[in-house]
């Protein structure tokens, strides 16, 4: 069963699984890649914990170089145990970084549609051909944290600015989706201007700004691996709170401001693109 792509029209109705001819929304994915959805049993569990668990094993995978392969490993945070997030490969050792960022997004924006947050299996084909496989489910002893893997600091000041309810699922998957917009990009280039990304099936906006600062040929930078950090953390920012409200953030490094980002939401207009309200 073929997992469905987002389209990029707003009316998308939910996925089906038999579906291979809807618009590909995030553009790096070829349309010769495939999910396929082998199996999925009744056991389910919290939206959040599937949806921040997939966000540890996108974090952690976007920080390493998108064409190289990667060893295959399972991944969950310390606050949800399961379910794991396993990845796997037909060679049993290593697996392409780029497929395994391509199937994360899509088998999220699935089980996102049609609300199956059960233990399952989802095989990666690349031109008709196995490539590798995720596994939802189970648990593991220890876990992966969302803390930094750097020495620098980040900090980062939160204010919810508005009571409206922009949904978790809509935050989450704005989560993932920016984490996949940005994998192909080496996370030590520098975000030089505003960076935005949502999913045109949802109403939410993630948009980042770099300031002066972190615009400067000095550092302290704002990079894409500071991105990804702040995209991590507040997956877990929401989940604490269990509010999934307009955020904005004000993002620090070594207590230099370098960047202003918000989640919001987002208004269609008539020529396709976005506009949005927040406060930076």
């Amino acid at each position: 069963m073929v997992i469905c792509r987002p389209a990029t029209s707003s009316s998308l109705s939910t996925p089906s699984v038999n579906s291979t001819n809807a618009t590909l929304s995030v553009t790096s994915i070829p349309p010769d890649f495939n999910v396929d959805l082998e199996f999925a049993l009744p056991f389910g569990y919290p939206p959040e914990a599937c949806y921040l668990n997939i966000i540890a094993a996108l974090y952690q995978i976007a920080l390493g170089d998108f064409t190289k392969e990667m060893p295959v490993t399972s991944y969950r945070t310390t606050r949800f145990t399961s379910p794991v997030i396993k990845i796997q490969s037909p060679r049993s050792e290593a697996i392409r970084r780029d497929y395994v960022v391509w199937g994360l997004f899509l088998m999220s924006f699935y089980i996102h549609k049609t609300s199956r947050f059960t233990l399952s299996f989802y095989g990666l084909q690349r031109n008709g051909n196995e490539v590798g496989g995720i596994g939802m489910g189970g648990a593991l002893r220890t876990g992966l944290s969302l803390a930094p893997y750097m020495d620098r600091s980040i900090t980062i000041e939160y204010d919810y600015f508005s009571d409206d309810d922009l949904g978790k699922g809509a935050i989450f998957m704005t989560i993932i989706k920016a984490l996949t917009d940005a994998a192909p990009t080496p996370a030590v280039t520098p975000i030089r201007g505003t960076w935005i990304s949502f999913l045109h099936t949802e109403s939410c906006l993630f948009v980042v700004t770099a300031t002066d600062s972190g615009r400067s040929m000095t550092p302290p930078f704002f990079t894409y691996e500071d991105l990804f950090i702040v995209l991590a953390r507040v997956a877990e920012k929401f989940v604490h709170h269990n509010r999934y409200s307009p955020l904005s953030m004000k993002i620090s490094i070594d207590g230099t401001e370098v960047a202003h980002a918000a989640f919001t939401r987002r208004v269609a207009l008539d020529n396709g693109d976005s506009s949005a309200t927040m406060r930076m």
